[in-house]
This record gives C-alpha cells, sequence and structure tokens, in this order.
C-alpha cells in the first residue's frame, strides 16, 4: 500500500493547495480593500461633522459680537483642528427689513 502511495506523482494535493491558497487570498484581499475603504469613509464623515461644527462657531461667534455691539467678525477665519485645516468664508447677506443680517459661511477644508 505504501509503494503505491510513494509511485503516486500525479500532483492532485499540491494543485487543490495551490487553488485554496489562491482563493484565501483573494478573500484576505477583499476584506483588507473593504476595511481601508470604510476608514476612508469614516474619515471624510468625521472631517464633514468638524467643518459643520467649526461653522456653527463661526456663527455663534458672530451672533455675540453683534450682541455686544462689535463689528460681526471678519471675512475669513482660519482654524487648525487635528492636524487639517479648515477655513470659513462669512459672505454677509442683504437684510430684509425688520429682519437680522443673513450671513452665509462657506467652509472648506482639504
Amino acid at each position: 500500500m505504501f509503494r503505491q502511495l510513494k509511485k503516486n506523482n500525479s500532483g492532485v494535493i499540491l494543485v487543490t493547495v495551490l487553488i485554496m491558497t489562491l482563493v484565501m487570498s483573494i478573500l484576505a484581499i477583499g476584506i483588507l480593500s473593504m476595511n481601508v475603504s470604510q476608514v476612508m469613509t469614516s474619515e471624510d464623515v468625521k472631517r464633514s461633522l468638524v467643518a459643520e461644527y467649526f461653522a456653527r462657531k463661526v456663527l455663534w461667534t458672530i451672533q455675540a459680537n453683534v450682541f455686544n455691539g462689535l463689528l460681526p467678525i471678519a471675512s475669513s477665519v482660519n482654524e487648525v483642528i487635528d492636524g487639517v485645516i479648515y477655513s470659513a468664508n462669512i459672505i454677509e447677506g442683504i437684510p430684509n427689513p425688520g429682519e437680522p443680517t443673513p450671513y452665509n459661511i462657506i467652509v472648506t477644508y482639504p
């Protein structure tokens, strides 16, 4: 019986192992790329949320300055948050009679 096994050199096991290795590698690469894309998406969502809160901070600063009788704020504000530069451009709108002045705040970030 062992003589038959020693003389059986068809290579079926080698081919099977190579195919299984290839399948496992493809699955591992797929899972890794999925995780990388999820991390990138999470980073984009984080930056957009930080930009939104930065715009709210600028808006509250404008409102506090107007309430205290100061000039609203400069036309552009830059701030570094977590190593990322957020830039807010403030555009003063034309107020309707009897209404407060509208402001457009545009936040840019990389």
